[in-house]
């Protein structure tokens, strides 16, 4: 349980919904949704849609949550590395030779999940293209385009953000599975914490609690049919919190134990400290653990130190405060979204989080 009373939280969700309510009065985001939790329930939340909202905005509307997908898709790949199915440190190719094409056969699942493989991107999504479309197996395209990449630099040398190592690591769920990546994320990660608004693609009445992704820079159908395993997921504040107190209560959902508590720890401690390579203009330092964000001790903003979650394209956030006991979820839907609103959002709940004296 929090060490915070209900009330300080709530005067601390005060300051930051102000600013995230005049934002969207200003037109500076499309909507909103804020949800402040601790270990075990909601203590506040809040939604309101902009001008542009075709639906109801409200606590249980799904959202694009873009590169949140991320630690969700890690827990599924971590519960096969404490079932002794995958070591972190070993080579891609003991599971899928074929990935060792252009040299690539030293890149292991550590690398892919604290995105320092140094597989190029850029090249991956240009084979894509080059390959024969087939609207009904865009998964499988897209892991011939992973297969085949290049290297941009020596694994573990450097970071780069990519998502193509997490279309490898669903190739590896597959081999070793004999699932498809998203049947084992559904049984091994989403049914045990009761995720049951979490989706790559929504049915028809979920579409209708549904908030649009606006300015995606892709055609949605097929977005959707991607199934990326990077940022393609759809969700609810409510499932993002479940999740994120799935953590902080050790790796358990009830009576379920989702993740090992060993395995937690591991998952959320700093596993990789460096300058990310593609910020030429303003290079920073980045915490990564297996698949999260880390909040280092040179970060900016006023975030606890030991702080982690992951943001996403769509404006999205997730925020696992393990020493205030505390999850903060923020989300909104517009790809490409100026993210200085929510900062100063999630900057004015901590900057008026203290118990009184």
């Amino acid at each position: 349980m929090s060490g915070l009373s209900s009330a300080v939280v709530s005067r601390a969700f005060n300051a930051a919904w102000k600013v995230l309510e005049e934002a969207v009065a200003q037109e500076n985001l499309p909507s909103a949704v804020l949800t402040v939790a601790n270990a075990q329930e909601i203590i506040c939340q809040a939604s309101v849609g902009g001008i542009r909202s075709t639906v109801t905005v409200s606590g249980d509307s799904l959202f694009l949550i873009a590169s949140i997908t991320k630690p969700i898709f890690a827990t599924a790949v971590l519960r096969l590395v404490e079932r002794g199915a995958l070591l972190l440190h070993e080579p891609v190719v003991n599971h899928w030779p074929e990935f060792a094409v252009n040299n690539k056969q030293s890149v292991t699942l550590w690398h892919l999940l604290t995105h320092t493989s140094g597989l190029d991107q850029g090249a991956s999504l240009r084979l894509r293209g080059q390959l024969p479309t087939n609207f009904e197996d865009l998964p499988a395209l897209d892991a011939v385009a992973a297969r085949d990449t290049f290297l941009n630099f020596a694994p573990g040398t450097a970071y780069s953000y990519c998502n193509v190592g997490f279309r490898v690591m669903a190739v590896l769920i597959e081999r070793l599975t004999k699932q498809t990546y998203q049947d084992y994320l559904q049984t091994e990660v989403l049914d045990p914490i009761g995720m049951v608004d979490t989706t790559f693609s929504p049915t028809p009445a979920q579409r209708q609690r549904t908030v649009s992704a606006f300015d995606l820079p892709y055609d949605l159908a097929a977005f959707e049919t991607a199934a990326m395993p990077s940022g393609g997921l759809w969700s609810t504040a409510g499932d993002l919190v479940r999740f994120g107190q799935t953590y902080l209560n050790g790796g358990r959902r009830g009576s379920r134990q989702v993740l090992n508590p060993n395995t937690v720890a591991a998952a959320t401690r700093i596993q990789y400290t460096g300058v990310d390579s593609t910020k030429v203009l303003r290079p920073n330092t980045v915490y990564r653990g297996l698949g999260f964000q880390l909040v280092g001790p040179d970060c900016s903003e006023l975030v606890p130190v030991g702080c982690y979650g992951h943001g996403g394209a769509s404006g999205t956030r997730l925020l696992i405060d393990p020493g205030n006991q505390l999850v903060l979820v923020f989300l909104t839907n517009r790809w490409g979204q100026d993210n200085r609103w929510r900062d100063r959002a999630i900057n004015a709940f901590y900057g008026s989080l203290a118990e009184e004296e």
